[in-house]
């Protein structure tokens, strides 16, 4: 990862990944391909910068899977299941710390969702569609304690990230979950050349058994529902585009995250943006040069950008 404030000590500082090697396949059996078998792998030497101390080493993951694809005129239906194992060969370990630890645990899942559709206008030149998503995520506890964190963090929940089979980013640490998550989309369409005009998106997930896995520094939940997001994508007007979106927490009915942006594209050369971001503040402790350090992590900014030729 690329170092943007290198006013940081170089033990906060990310790790380099030097070499990084990924490889993924992705085939189809039967007909239209029914049956979708595949894998992800990665491969990656994990270094820090001259002076650091702390852990480094090499990190292997790999994640054959296979998937049955039954989709129709206005649903979908996509059982699968995937083999996760990762491996490491660390350095600078601290006494009584494994060198190899490992860890492999199996992940299934059922999504499946409708689309509903008609027409609307009273030229009936729109379309109005009603797209509601459910999914079934299992996926058993492992002790992870032992393994380091490289490069896994909890991503900013949205729409995308509600069905993913795993709340964290990175591949040291995979959650455990036994979990449904449901979705309902709505979309205004150009019933002519399917060209998207407005987008809603709503969400949350619902745990049957709250998640043991968490980061160094992570408070742990009891809360078996997740914050609800939403999304809106505006883009009526030919010049004009527009989106907003929020993570809400109703247990203490207060917004966690706000993202609302404008853009005012005339041309393809020019460009005028403007964005509102919140992200509710919160005490964090953080070890800066090995000293236990108590900030608050946040922020609510108003941000402009433009590029516009000059002639």
């Amino acid at each position: 990862y690329q170092t943007i404030d290198y006013t940081l000590a170089v033990n906060d500082r990310p790790y380099a990944r030097v070499p990084r090697i990924a490889v993924s396949a992705d085939y189809g059996l039967g007909p239209a391909g029914l049956v979708r078998y595949g894998f992800d792998s990665e491969l990656v030497d994990f270094q820090r910068p001259a002076g650091a101390t702390g852990v480094t080493g090499w990190r292997a993951d790999a994640m054959p899977g296979v998937l049955l694809d039954l989709t129709g005129p206005g649903y979908f239906l996509r059982p699968a299941l995937a083999w996760r194992a990762t491996g490491y060969r660390l350095d600078n370990t601290a006494p009584g710390e494994p060198r190899s630890p490992s860890r492999t645990l199996p992940i299934a899942s059922l999504d499946t969702g409708l689309v509903f559709e008609r027409d609307s206008g009273s030229r009936k030149q729109r379309k109005l569609t009603l797209e509601p998503r459910i999914q079934y995520l299992d996926v058993p506890y492992r002790n992870q304690d032992q393994l380091p964190v490289f490069d896994s963090a909890l991503p900013d929940l949205n729409p995308v990230e509600l069905f993913r089979t795993n709340r964290y980013v990175g591949a040291d640490r995979v959650s455990d979950a036994n979990q449904v998550s449901a979705g309902l989309t709505s979309r205004l369409l150009d019933a002519h050349n399917g060209r998207q005009f407005l987008a809603a998106t709503f969400g949350q997930s619902y745990t049957f058994e709250t998640p043991r896995v968490i980061l160094p520094g992570e408070a742990p939940t009891s809360s078996k529902r997740s914050h609800f997001v939403a999304q809106l994508a505006l883009t009526a007007f030919q010049a004009w585009s527009a989106d907003a979106g929020v993570q809400w927490d109703p247990q203490n009915e207060r917004s966690e995250r706000t993202t609302v942006n404008l853009q005012y594209k005339p041309a393809s050369d020019a460009v005028l943006n403007l964005a509102y971001r919140y992200e509710r503040f919160v005490p964090v402790q953080q070890l800066v040069q090995g000293v236990a350090r108590q900030f608050q992590q946040g922020f609510d900014q108003v941000e402009f950008s433009a590029a516009w030729p000059i002639r």
